[in-house]
């Protein structure tokens, strides 16, 4: 569920068609919407109010905060990872509209 919502989410906030990008985002949503109503999950519930909010340190860690902890640009992974941001999305596009 989770990885699947925040590709989603990711897609929806990178396509630039807008037909594309509000089927993305659509499919986001619905999966979002499932997650909330498992049990495992209901711990993030509150913290949860979008699919931007998910991340697994919710589940994990109840009640704390939870956020990205370093900028990007100070890690060579977070940059090498925005470099490649056009080859994993058409690799993940291709996949999700793979027949």
């Amino acid at each position: 569920w989770t990885h699947a919502i925040l590709l989603y989410h990711w897609l929806a906030n990178t396509e630039p068609l807008m037909s594309s990008r509000q089927l993305y985002q659509r499919k986001s949503e619905e999966l979002f919407q499932g997650i909330r109503r498992v049990k495992k999950y209901s711990v993030a519930a509150d913290v949860w109010k979008s699919p931007a909010h998910i991340n697994f340190n919710s589940i994990i860690f109840a009640g704390k905060p939870s956020f990205p902890v370093w900028d990007t640009n100070a890690l060579p992974l977070g940059r090498w990872l925005e470099q490649m941001h056009p080859i994993f999305k058409a690799e993940l596009e291709a996949i999700l509209n793979a027949p």
